[in-house]
């Protein structure tokens, strides 16, 4: 297994990944917050690559935080800022509804 040198982990939007992994699966969060980045500047954002790293960890992490809230019996329902797409895209769900098709 190959090390990255510290602590044989490295951290991704608060995700542990485990070193040893391929380059392209290291640098996978890096190279999502590249794209994101770039998109925010084509669309008039100055937004760097550290900067959407940043948002999308806190994102993830107040996504967490809710999501044990209301986890918690006999707890008041509680929500987050894009609560719906983050429980999409983090459990896997749909981001869309398919279209409904109907068999004849």
């Amino acid at each position: 297994m190959v090390r990255t040198g510290h602590t044989g982990s490295d951290h991704c939007m608060g995700r542990r990944i485990r070193a040893g992994r391929t380059p392209l699966q290291k640098t996978k969060c890096q190279y999502i917050c590249a794209k994101i980045s770039k998109g925010m500047m084509d669309r008039g954002y100055n937004r760097d690559t550290q900067q959407c790293r940043m948002k999308i960890k806190e994102s993830r992490q107040a996504y967490q935080k809710t999501k044990e809230a209301n986890a918690r019996s006999g707890s008041e329902p509680h929500t987050c800022r894009f609560y719906d797409e983050l429980h999409a895209v983090l459990r896997g769900a749909p981001t869309t509804t398919p279209p409904l098709s109907v068999d004849t």
